[in-house]
């Protein structure tokens, strides 16, 4: 076996002593940049997050009368689409009771994307007019 020269034992201790200083610099840089990339880490978590969801359906048979009914969803939806059957216009509300009014005419069908939103649709607000009824085919995703 081959006695290392004196020159390469000290080429050897060169590229350790290298080596580890390149390592202690890459330490110094990451404690000194993780604490200022947390805050997009964080954004960039919060922002999967609201794009992810289960796969999973689910439907529901709403009728809706001129009583202001609501369903709260066990599992938020990030996607619904609703078919009135008739006979009459439905009106509903997503989340809260003082949103914005949606009007479903008899026959149509209202689709809502709610994938990458701050808010997934967690409550159902529906009626109809005085006297009027409205069958509604609910199906949701979450």
């Amino acid at each position: 076996m081959a006695e290392k020269t004196k020159s390469t034992v000290s080429d050897d201790m060169k590229e350790a002593t290298d080596m580890i200083m390149n390592a202690m610099v890459f330490v110094i840089v990451m404690a000194v940049m993780l604490p200022k990339m947390m805050p997009q880490f964080s954004q960039a978590q919060s922002y999967f997050e609201r794009q992810s969801f289960e796969g999973q359906s689910e439907t529901r048979i709403l009728n809706a009368t001129s009583t202001v009914q609501n369903v709260v969803l066990a599992n938020p939806w990030v996607g619904v689409y609703f078919i009135n059957d008739g006979p009459d216009i439905a009106m509903i509300r997503l989340n809260d009771e003082s949103g914005d009014i949606i009007y479903i005419r008899p026959l149509e069908t209202i689709t809502i994307n709610r994938l990458g939103a701050q808010d997934r649709i967690y409550a159902i607000w529906y009626w109809c007019e005085n006297n009027q009824t409205a069958l509604l085919r609910v199906y949701g995703q979450y």
